[in-house]
């Protein structure tokens, strides 16, 4: 109940705080674009909070040959991840962080969380981008654009990759238990 009211006063602020900044600001401009932009993960944020929510399950599969090391490096998702890393945003989810859990298994949650968000936040980010285009508002539709990139879409892939990896490590952790375990021990492998 606290996290649904949590969610019900942020998502009222959020609400209140963006019409009196389109009051102030008009809504084709590039500085409305950014808060507009930056609107929806605050909201899916605390939503989550109260009502747990995740990506499509088409969407939710990690496939291997389409996150792989050479592929990711190609389109900076790596480069994203490190200059990430040297950021205070990094402060805004620290439990998607090996630092911050004792194991690997206890992050994937918190990156599927991550993940969820950001998708959604695209998603929910598109109408106003399509809306500044059919206007031509193009300044806000660049500003926009660039955000839901940065802010969104390098995230969700970041993300992505690094679930892959925890996948990848817890998988050989497991297969590191059951062979130092005694039944574990008398399979064979040829």
């Amino acid at each position: 109940m606290r996290d649904w009211l949590i969610f019900i006063f942020a998502t009222t602020a959020l609400a209140v705080s963006l019409s009196i900044f389109s009051n102030a600001v008009d809504v084709s401009s590039p500085i409305f674009a950014l808060a507009a932009m930056f609107v929806p993960l605050g909201f899916l944020r605390y939503l989550y909070r109260a009502a747990p929510f995740g990506v499509p399950n088409y969407f939710d599969q990690v496939r291997p040959w389409k996150y792989d090391k050479e592929r990711c490096r190609k389109l900076g998702i790596l480069t994203f991840g490190k200059v990430l890393r040297n950021t205070p945003l990094r402060k805004g989810a620290p439990r998607i962080y090996l630092k911050a859990c004792k194991e690997p298994a206890e992050v994937l949650p918190h990156a599927k969380q991550a993940e969820a968000i950001h998708f959604w936040a695209f998603v929910l980010g598109m109408p106003y981008l399509i809306l500044c285009v059919i206007f031509s508002w193009w300044s806000a539709a660049l500003v926009s654009a660039a955000v839901q990139i940065c802010s969104n879409i390098y995230p969700f892939f970041h993300l992505r990759y690094t679930r892959s990896r925890l996948l990848i490590h817890i998988g050989r952790s497991k297969s590191a238990e059951c062979l130092s375990s005694p039944a574990g021990a008398m399979m064979s492998y040829d």
